[in-house]
């Protein structure tokens, strides 16, 4: 028995000897013997990554650890990154991808070792986080504690991310330093050599590349019949996808872009924005025969995709089942090449997508399209897109739908949220965007572990309140509520009652208090995630006038200061909005009809993020001194200017007329001056689509344009209007207001 005894507590003493063994001490008090060792010939990524290592280390413990190349032995205490020489044990990087990376400790060194262009710095901001606690929550928010002395366990990892492709596409999430830092490869973030890269898309082909291949103003005067037979014309809204004709003309507009872009990883060839189905005997008939009108969609890009398979083997063919192309065809496949792109426009972003009635259409169509395609992506939505500034409980599902996504064997997931230019300050955008880019790495990481690390770093003092209120809004729309709120939810959200915003309230007043000594950037973000119960009470219309007034003021003074301008996917001015606030109750005209000027509209985006190519500007008439209107360039087709409305805005069964007061500037007849329509968002339909030819409107001279008669009841509308692309003939539009009048019984 006591030979057993003592058996036991020399093994006992041999496994301690072992862990300790095991143990790394990187640093003491600030010291250390470690140096870092990268390949001699390291491409630019993984110099970036021993200098972050570098440089983060001596900010956690003060030691600055020289950096050294594979051309002399390794050094017995090391850190090694990359597929440097003398390695001791084999590592095949192809098996790792461009974004994988082993992470082990041996002996007294630590080796990262990673695929090519990203995995070696993206194991470096791995470590970095796992063993010495580095977070960057924000561009300007980060938390690099500090600890003079840095043990590090024994390690022995192979890490690969769970998605190929993974957006979170937040304004501030653009940033290079921030995405390559948790470890998001965004197409549309500012990612350098340096960081490694990114997934790579043409200019003008990241969805609805339709006109780009076949622009109208090229193709449509002289061959209508590129596009779509809508409402029994030829409208330049989409194409028809079934003539043959115009299927050499998108190869070669492929062809051309991909030879002047060999970066390229994916290109998209992909339907409009909008629900145009073509209305020719051939799309129909395939329609019917599929089942869908992804049939003539998919048989059009399976075409492009065979064109360039031989000559681009590298570039994959990105396209959208979005809308009315979103459930997959019954007999077409797509090609070896081609990704599929499921958006999920029309689900319920209150509940998981297995978890609600609405969500059905949505996951069965991405459940048929990952049974049939190679390549699947999600579009997915994560922002109110008529109110960036609206409480969005949405937070709890994202685990959930992503883990969803990886099961069913999607690849890449693009996760849009308050996107648009100086978009920055939607309803918790820093931290929709930190949550979704750890998510989408690794799906089985713990959200609420996530949100509380985020909370603490970000919010500091104010974390426990802050957190209380985003339980209590999210409460609201558990299953037993279920509430629906989709992607263009009416600002007159059901769960925002007067109790819960009075709670929100006190949680503010709460969170506030707990700051009010801190310095002034971390109070101003306490004030920044606010701004949406204020948002709500004004546009809820909750509190008298004069109450409401104040709380517009309020939230001007934090929108100012936080710099927070968007209030909408395409609209620009918060600060103006609100300045200028005239509570929804109080809107309308005593005769029930709405005269709206240049402050009323919602104001588009800048376009592709640069401030030199906007899409509309407020600026006073050259025409009338002291007169504001909205100057619209005749640069796109997009819907430019934009009212929204709620179904309770207009007297049930009544219809009205919509007018739109404009005048251009044109240099000749030719072509189109704008469009303008309403669109149902409750439905998802157009309800008025009217285009104005330049030969309508007189040069430099207002028209009362009518734009035609509709029954609103029931709807959430965009009233709308666009420009056609046609600034060699019509440079400029302008709009002075819209109005919609009830047509007297």
């Amino acid at each position: 028995m006591l030979q057993h005894v003592q058996m036991v507590l020399l093994l006992l003493a041999l496994l301690v000897v072992g862990v300790a063994q095991a143990q790394i001490t990187l640093t003491q008090n600030g010291q250390s013997a470690y140096v870092i060792v990268r390949p001699a010939d390291a491409i630019p990524s993984e110099q970036r990554a021993a200098a972050e290592l570098q440089g983060f280390i001596g900010e956690v413990t003060g030691a600055m650890l020289p950096i050294v190349d594979d051309r002399q032995p390794l050094p017995e205490r090391a850190l090694v990154l990359g597929k440097v020489a003398g390695l001791p044990f084999a590592v095949n990087v192809d098996d790792l991808g461009q974004e994988g990376f082993v992470m082990r400790t041996q002996g007294e060194r630590v080796y990262i070792i990673g695929g090519r262009p990203r995995g070696t710095l993206y194991g470096v901001y791995q470590f970095l986080e796992d063993y010495l606690g580095c977070r960057w929550y924000a561009p300007a928010v980060s938390n690099i504690p500090t600890q003079l002395t840095i043990t590090l366990p024994a390690i022995n990892r192979t890490v690969t991310p769970a998605f190929a492709y993974r957006e979170p596409y937040y304004t501030h999430a653009q940033n290079g330093d921030w995405a390559a830092r948790n470890r998001a490869n965004s197409r549309n973030a500012a990612l350098l050599a340096e960081h490694g890269g990114k997934i790579v898309y043409p200019q003008d082909y990241f969805g609805h590349s339709a006109h780009t291949m076949l622009p109208p103003a090229q193709y449509f005067a002289a061959h209508p019949e590129y596009y779509a037979l809508y409402h029994g014309e030829r409208a330049q809204h989409d194409l028809c996808y079934t003539n043959p004709a115009i299927v050499p003309i998108a190869i070669a507009a492929v062809r051309k872009t991909l030879k002047e872009h060999p970066e390229t990883d994916i290109i998209s060839v992909s339907q409009m924005d909008g629900e145009f189905i073509c209305e020719c005997p051939n799309c129909q008939a395939m329609m019917a025969r599929e089942g869908s009108y992804s049939g003539p969609v998919l048989h059009f890009v399976n075409q492009v995709a065979r064109a360039i398979a031989e000559e681009f083997p590298h570039v994959l063919v990105d396209t959208l089942a979005y809308l009315h192309t979103m459930q997959p065809p019954k007999m077409l496949k797509p090609e070896p090449n081609v990704v599929v792109r499921v958006c999920s426009m029309r689900a319920c972003y209150s509940h998981p997508k297995t978890a609600c009635p609405v969500n059905e259409p949505f996951l069965k169509a991405l459940t048929g399209w990952c049974n049939i395609a190679p390549h699947v992506y999600v579009w997915d939505y994560v922002t109110n897109f008529q109110h960036y500034h609206m409480p969005f409980p949405d937070l709890r599902i994202q685990a959930e739908n992503i883990r969803l996504y990886q099961q069913l064997g999607v690849q890449g997931c693009f996760m849009q949220g308050s996107y648009a230019l100086r978009g920055q300050g939607g309803e918790f955008a820093e931290l929709r965007a930190y949550l979704l880019a750890k998510l989408l790495w690794d799906p089985s990481l713990d959200p609420d572990a996530v949100i509380n690390d985020f909370l603490q770093g970000y919010y500091g003092a104010a974390a426990g309140p802050i957190r209380q209120y985003i339980d209590l809004i999210n409460d609201q729309v558990d299953a037993e509520h279920m509430n629906y709120h989709n992607v263009f939810g009416s600002d007159d959200a059901s769960f925002l009652t007067q109790e819960i915003l009075d709670k929100a309230d006190a949680l503010f007043v709460k969170a506030k208090e707990l700051v009010k000594d801190k310095d002034a950037a971390l109070k101003l973000r306490v004030e920044v995630a606010e701004v949406p119960i204020l948002y709500a009470r004004l546009f809820n219309v909750i509190g008298s006038e004069e109450q409401l007034r104040k709380t517009a003021a309020r939230m001007v003074d934090v929108a100012e200061r936080g710099e927070l301008y968007y209030r909408t996917e395409t609209t620009a001015d918060l600060i103006s909005v609100g300045r200028k606030y005239r509570p929804a109750a109080y809107l309308g005209d005593a005769d029930g009809s709405y005269r709206l000027g240049a402050y009323d509209f919602h104001l588009a985006r800048p376009r592709h993020f640069d401030e030199s190519h906007w899409w509309v500007e407020i600026a006073d008439d050259p025409s009338e001194p002291g007169k504001t209107v909205v100057h619209v360039p005749n640069i796109n087709n997009e819907w430019s200017i934009q009212w929204q409305t709620k179904p309770s805005m207009f007297k049930a069964g009544t219809r009205y007329t919509f007018y739109i007061v404009a005048r251009v500037d044109k240099l000749d007849d030719t072509g189109v001056a704008f469009t303008a329509g309403v669109y149902s968002g409750t439905t998802s339909t157009s309800l008025l689509d009217r285009t104005v030819t330049a030969a309508e409107m007189p040069n430099n001279t207002w028209q009362r344009i009518k734009i035609g008669e509709i029954d609103p009841s029931g709807h959430s509308l965009y009233f709308w209007s666009a420009p056609a692309n046609n600034a060699e003939h019509v440079p400029s539009i302008f709009v002075d207001k819209f109005e919609i009048i009830p047509i007297a019984e």
